[in-house]
């Protein structure tokens, strides 16, 4: 249903940049997720995700309400650098939020799958090449962009 490009996990929200297949005849059973007003089936099963995970663990820890400080938002990629920024965003945003001072040592997010491609994931690792050159210009992007990353707001 969809293809996860990167993800960067922290303690009060995450991120995840996805691609939505466009086609989705291999799957068997729709029913519920195309009568979503969105006519999406991506966004209903993102929503029926995240209130099962707050259900359930309101539940394990005996509590109630929200888990994170917003609820779920999506913004549409329009453009190629907008794809390259929101990739670098991702990844850089433990930074921003003083989790670490560099964004490498952060281990909950999709950048030590790009440093190590011959690790298994279930990340769609090539994609990324459709925006950078390769690996290294990624790692000098994000060098260079670290002024703006700070003080961009892409929650």
């Amino acid at each position: 249903m969809v293809d996860t490009y990167a993800y960067c996990l922290m303690p009060n929200h995450f991120h995840l940049l996805i691609g939505v297949c466009e086609d989705l005849s291999g799957f068997q059973n729709l029913t519920g997720l195309t009568s979503h007003p969105s006519k999406n089936p991506a966004i209903k099963a993102f929503a029926d995700f995240f209130n099962s995970y707050t259900k359930a663990i309101n539940k394990r820890f005996n509590r109630k309400g929200n888990l994170f400080i917003r609820g779920f938002k999506k913004k549409p990629i329009l453009s190629e650098q907008q794809w390259q920024e929101t990739f670098l965003y991702i990844h850089f945003n433990p930074v921003k939020h003083g989790f670490v001072k560099n964004h490498p040592k952060w281990k909950w997010s999709s950048w030590h799958a790009y440093e190590n491609p011959a690790q298994p994931c279930r990340l769609n690792r090539e994609y990324y090449l459709n925006f950078f050159d390769d690996w290294e210009h990624v790692e000098n992007m994000i060098e260079m962009k670290k002024e703006g990353l700070m003080n961009r707001d892409l929650e």
